[in-house]
């Protein structure tokens, strides 16, 4: 909800009672759908088009988890996100994150995150560099007066990447045009250790 998601009314009541996630990636609503059903409610799935564009549509009913949405203030919203942090991030890095790389050196990726929010951006950065990520917090600021700023949580270098796409496991965003396979990133991640460790 804090990412691709949104609570709608369903159309049976005044009030909103509908979780619905909207997006391009099949492999993102399948496991949305696991998630709710594992949770006891049932997900129903349909594909939506919209200007052209296909869409996987996942989406589930319940008057009291929205309610308890609705009236619960963001703070203990992400404390309570923080109580699975690994979850929480996977899916903030599948809702607004990037894999890419900037240019031809092997040593120039980069894994991003955008929000507007400051206070849950910051939170996943702390988090991070508790864990011992090089990663940086930086400020985008808006492009237009109507726009809001955006919270960036940056990672860059093969090792940390490498790191973060084995410990969160995203379903999606785990390579890109352009990106390495995963056990090219090992490789190449190898070579650049050997070449900087001392000449014995």
């Amino acid at each position: 909800i804090l990412g691709d998601g949104n609570l709608c009314q369903n159309g049976l009541n005044k009030s909103p009672s509908r979780f619905r996630l909207k997006v391009k990636d099949k492999a993102f609503a399948d496991t949305f759908q696991k998630a709710v059903e594992n949770l006891g409610f049932h997900c129903q799935r349909r594909l939506v088009y919209q200007k052209g564009r296909k869409y996987h549509l996942a989406a589930f009913d319940s008057i009291e988890l929205a309610r308890y949405w609705l009236e619960t203030p963001l703070e203990r919203k992400i404390s309570v996100a923080f109580v699975y942090p690994e979850s929480f991030i996977k899916g903030i890095y599948e809702s607004e994150g990037s894999l890419f790389k900037k240019n031809y050196d092997y040593n120039s990726y980069r894994l991003t995150m955008n929000m507007g929010n400051e206070r849950l951006m910051y939170s996943v950065y702390g988090y991070l560099i508790g864990q011992n990520y090089n990663c940086n917090f930086n400020r985008i600021k808006k492009p237009q007066e109507n726009y809001l700023d955006m919270m960036r949580v940056e990672l860059s270098g093969l090792k940390d990447i490498i790191k973060f796409l084995t410990q969160f496991q995203p379903c999606i965003k785990n390579k890109a045009e352009g990106i390495p396979s995963q056990q090219e990133l090992k490789l190449w991640a190898c070579v650049e250790t050997r070449d900087a460790s001392p000449n014995m």
